[in-house]
């Protein structure tokens, strides 16, 4: 709000003198708050935000309108790369959480497979179990038989 105030003033002088040159700018000197720690607590309890501490702040300590707008200008260019990093580093999250589920799936379908294998070993193991012991009962059985002939 000072910025503009500062404005209307400057346009009021050039407006009033026209011998004034184009250099020439009013700016309004007041301190709305005691001391910048008034405008930090605002702005730390998220009372107000950059756009309204900035200002406030450096208008306590005596800054020009023209350094105001340098101070916010360069807050905005930096919340502005840091909201592109934010955003960003998201995308990287998301890249990798979706790399993640295809590691998952891949694992998954690794773990099936390998399953149904110690499953066809299980069975083959059973098969290949039973088979001798019907083998050795039918030689005994012969066997047996055999000894019975020769009596």
């Amino acid at each position: 709000m000072a910025i503009s105030v500062n404005d209307v003033l400057t346009q009021s002088y050039h407006a009033c003198y026209n011998n004034a040159s184009g250099d020439d700018t009013m700016e309004l000197l007041v301190s709305p708050l005691a001391s910048t720690t008034e405008v930090e607590a605002l702005y730390t309890a998220q009372l107000i935000d950059f756009e309204s501490a900035i200002p406030a702040a450096l208008h306590s300590l005596g800054a020009t309108s023209s350094e105001i707008t340098a101070a916010l200008e360069r807050k905005r260019k930096l919340e502005a790369e840091s909201k592109a990093n934010e955003n960003q580093t998201k995308s990287n999250e998301n890249s990798s959480a979706k790399a993640d589920v295809e590691t998952k799936k891949a694992n998954v379908k690794k773990t099936e497979a390998d399953v149904e294998k110690v499953k066809a070993d299980t069975e083959l193991t059973k098969k290949q179990a039973k088979a001798p012991i019907a083998a050795s009962g039918s030689s005994s059985s012969s066997s047996s038989s055999s000894s019975g002939s020769k009596k």
